[in-house]
């Protein structure tokens, strides 16, 4: 068996793609995987794991192991914006006041 990507095993409880070779991965078992990891790490961390998928599936298709890439498939996370707090009118006028002083 090969677990692709190695890095996702190190996670604890994460999923591992599980294939009996790489020129068996199919785009289901891309899909079945990234579902589940998704749904366990941050939108970054998935959005980074799938680019890497997708590098080491390109040199398996640049040796001849593949002929498509399954991981083509896999679309993006969105990622969240941060939520943004701005001081109150009064709080900022007196931090104002302070940085004169």
């Amino acid at each position: 068996m090969v677990a692709l990507p190695a890095t996702v095993s190190m996670i604890s409880g994460a999923p591992v793609l599980k294939v009996n070779a790489a020129g068996k991965i199919t785009p289901t078992d891309s899909k079945k995987w990234a579902s589940t990891y998704a749904k366990i790490v941050s939108p970054t961390n998935y959005n980074n794991t799938v680019a890497i998928l997708g590098h080491v599936l390109n040199v398996a298709i640049e040796a001849g192991v593949l002929y498509s890439n399954p991981a083509a498939v896999l679309k993006r996370a969105a990622i969240r914006g941060k939520e943004i707090a701005l001081p109150s009118i009064d709080k900022f006028n007196a931090l104002i006041a302070e940085m004169r002083n």
